[in-house]
């Protein structure tokens, strides 16, 4: 199934469901390759050393895509410095997955119920304000789920 974000509305409640793509390497040229330039959601994860991916960041991308953002990380010259517990890591063990979505108000929610319901992101982000409850489902191709 393609990567992309649906919703269903019923009363004042929405239920989106985020399709999530593979753990992709984040490298340069697979950025390029595999990554279109469309609006959506991605998630960054680092590699530690014991194969575990640790959830870094997670964002909406409205203008320039997906591609352009993800390529700017990826870029080892020009990409912005990600930082985990204080120290900047090679970008040879970062990994992303993404979903695509045409709406910026269902990413704001989306990233509102993330923001919300684990409670251990300091950043916050304000929902579009269309709904009383968000609800959010996973699928994943892998068996790493992001709700508790």
């Amino acid at each position: 199934m393609e990567p992309r974000v649906t919703r269903w509305i019923k009363d004042n409640a929405v239920y989106y469901t985020i399709r999530w793509t593979d753990f992709l390497h984040l490298e340069k040229h697979r950025v390029n390759t595999a990554v279109p330039s469309e609006a959506g959601v991605f998630e960054l994860y680092y590699l530690d050393h014991t194969n575990t991916l640790h959830l870094l960041d997670r964002r909406a991308v409205y203008y320039g895509g997906l591609r352009h953002v993800l390529r700017e990380i990826a870029d080892p010259d020009a990409r912005k410095a990600v930082v985990f517990f204080g120290q900047t890591e090679p970008n040879d063990r970062l990994y992303v997955r993404y979903s695509l979505s045409y709406s910026r108000s269902d990413m704001d929610d989306i990233l509102y119920f993330f923001s919300y319901g684990q409670m251990k992101n300091p950043e916050h982000h304000e929902g579009s304000g269309r709904f009383t409850h968000i609800y959010v489902k996973e699928i994943s191709p892998r068996s790493l789920y992001t709700l508790a």
